[in-house]
């Protein structure tokens, strides 16, 4: 099959658009994993910084350190079981919480 002049013509101007297009969509799910992953760091900060004014509470309160939830099992909790931790040490600052 003979390709001819006109037809080699519009396949030169698609083929840059064709990159184009291809570059865009590559930026933008790039962009989009970038902003996921800022998201999940500002998250993995914020329970960072509840899991130490949980520690600090408990300390305070006198908890052993054996009995303190550790920061791994602090992360993997529910956010609702951590919310309900620190509305509980808000209101009762010498509550112990153990067995987490």
């Amino acid at each position: 099959m003979e390709t001819t002049l006109s037809e080699f013509r519009k396949r030169e101007r698609r083929e840059p658009e064709q990159a184009a297009k291809a570059a865009t969509e590559a930026q933008r799910a790039a962009d989009a994993e970038t902003a996921k992953e800022r998201a999940q760091a500002t998250r993995n900060a914020e329970i960072q910084r509840q899991y130490a004014r949980f520690v600090v509470q408990q300390w305070k309160a006198g908890q052993s350190d054996e009995k303190i939830c550790t920061r791994k099992r602090w992360f993997s909790l529910s956010e609702g079981t951590r919310q309900m931790i620190l509305d509980t040490i808000q209101k009762n600052p010498a509550v112990r919480i153990a067995g987490l």
